[in-house]
């Protein structure tokens, strides 16, 4: 006898190791990643049509993993010297029959996430690529054409500290650095940079930046700063210790007060103060500072590192202007609706790639 049962996605704990992706454009097919494998889970595959110059250390092959080897240790990762290679919290894999005894899969930079857009579509859900909101299709159609718009947009801009001097040229949202040096675009790097900032973003732009400063300029000269103390640190323990390893101070309590700049109109520092406590009795975001304790730190740059938002703007003026807010986030009711009832977003949040189809689940 048969039984068929609905098979539903779990979500993954934050920290599980799932499946493989690999930015093909950072790859140089080193294969160290092979040698490490004790379990020799690891092919390098070439791949025709892949940039190869064996002089400068690059092939045009990518690892392939046997899914029926791996113990998923991570050592791969850990030695990967471009950081090309991760781990996902993805643990399902879809395939078509004449595939199911198969463990063998080449990750690329998609992974398996595209086998995701099969179960998507298999629930009914039409998806219509290549459509940008506000360019190609405007939000008053989508409100004339749907009964309902989900907002799932995600954070693409920086939030800024607004404190005096903050709106000068040096004074960068930690994202747009980020995504220049994972692009691989070139940028003016500082030869001093303070971050503000505790959190794992601001680690991974001091690190980024830490690492170009010893290649351009032969030193380190980076200074974290951040609200909280070590105690309620926000970055993982193991972001902070290789922080450190790398020559980053990493400076616990101090809350910015104004960025420095001089008669010239040049950055040269930022100022903070030690903070005393960053919560009121309510429980809400009100930093208190001692003014007796201040410090200057100099800097060429301060990277602003303290959270993200969503980009609105294709939303329209008239729309955000009837729209309820609450701190830069569409503020919605526990069903996930906004002040505009056809307007909604996931109340509840859903880690990794297959969100929306156990957001479809759960509201189905």
């Amino acid at each position: 006898m048969a039984v068929s049962t609905v098979f539903t996605i779990s979500p993954a704990a934050a920290n599980y190791r799932g499946f493989h992706v690999n930015d093909w454009e950072l790859c140089i097919g080193c294969s160290t990643c092979q040698k490490v494998c004790d379990n020799a889970a690891i092919s390098m595959v070439k791949i025709p049509g892949l940039p190869e110059d064996p002089v400068k250390g690059i092939l045009n092959e990518r690892p392939a993993i046997d899914y029926g080897r791996c113990c998923w240790c991570g050592l791969c990762v850990d030695i990967c010297p471009t950081s090309s290679l991760s781990l996902t919290t993805e643990y399902v894999h879809t395939c078509h029959e004449d595939k199911l005894d198969s463990y063998f899969i080449l990750p690329d930079p998609k992974g398996i996430h595209d086998k995701h857009v099969a179960v998507i579509t298999s629930l009914g859900v039409k998806i219509q690529y290549n459509t940008r909101i506000g360019q190609d299709i405007s939000i008053a159609e989508l409100e004339r054409d749907y009964d309902a718009v989900v907002v799932a947009i995600g954070l693409q801009k920086g939030r800024s500290t607004r404190i005096p001097g903050s709106d000068h040229k040096q004074v960068k949202k930690a994202v747009n650095p980020l995504r220049k040096t994972t692009e691989g675009k070139t940028f003016n790097i500082p030869h001093s940079a303070v971050v503000i900032g505790g959190g794992n973003v601001a680690m991974d732009i001091a690190r980024s930046l830490a690492r170009l400063q010893k290649e351009q300029y032969g030193d380190i000269r980076m200074t974290v700063t951040a609200l909280e103390d070590f105690e309620h640190f926000l970055a993982d323990a193991e972001e902070i210790k290789e922080a450190r390893e790398e020559g980053i101070e990493i400076l616990d309590s101090r809350g910015p007060k104004q960025c420095v700049i001089d008669d010239n109109g040049r950055l040269t520092g930022l100022v903070t103060l030690r903070v005393v406590s960053i919560f009121d009795e309510d429980g809400r975001f009100a930093p208190r500072y001692d003014d007796s304790d201040e410090q200057t730190h100099g800097a060429d740059m301060v990277i602003e590192a303290i959270g993200q938002m969503a980009d609105i703007s294709p939303f329209g003026d008239e729309l955000i202007e009837r729209l309820e807010w609450n701190r830069g986030h569409l503020k919605v009711d526990q069903d996930g609706r906004s002040s505009e009832p056809w307007l909604c977003r996931p109340v509840t949040w859903y880690p990794g790639p297959t969100w929306f189809t156990r957001w479809l689940t759960d509201t189905a």
